[in-house]
């Protein structure tokens, strides 16, 4: 239900590519289309990962896939970022 509230305050006008993914091992769902902060409200991909009881949101800012210039570095952030995400358990 959080994640349902947190994609409506961006209003119903909005185009939502959600993909479903994992994060270190943890359900996640990946979503594409959302606006980022002001001023500027540059496109942004989101994860959202549900872990131990904890909601953890990563944000790539910006990302436009039709006009970014460093798409292909921004990929390979993300990728990295991705795929060597890891959550640590205290002793």
């Amino acid at each position: 239900m959080q994640e349902v509230y947190y994609i409506a305050t961006y209003g119903a006008d909005l185009t939502i590519d959600r993909q479903p993914s994992q994060w270190g091992g943890a359900p996640a769902e990946v979503l594409y289309g959302l606006p980022g902060w002001e001023p500027a409200r540059e496109p942004t991909r989101q994860a959202i990962v549900l872990h131990g009881g904890t909601v953890y949101h990563i944000v790539l800012v910006p990302y436009d896939v039709n006009a970014l210039p460093a798409l292909a570095d921004v990929e390979n952030v993300w990728a990295v970022v991705s795929q060597s995400f890891a959550f640590m358990t205290v002793p």
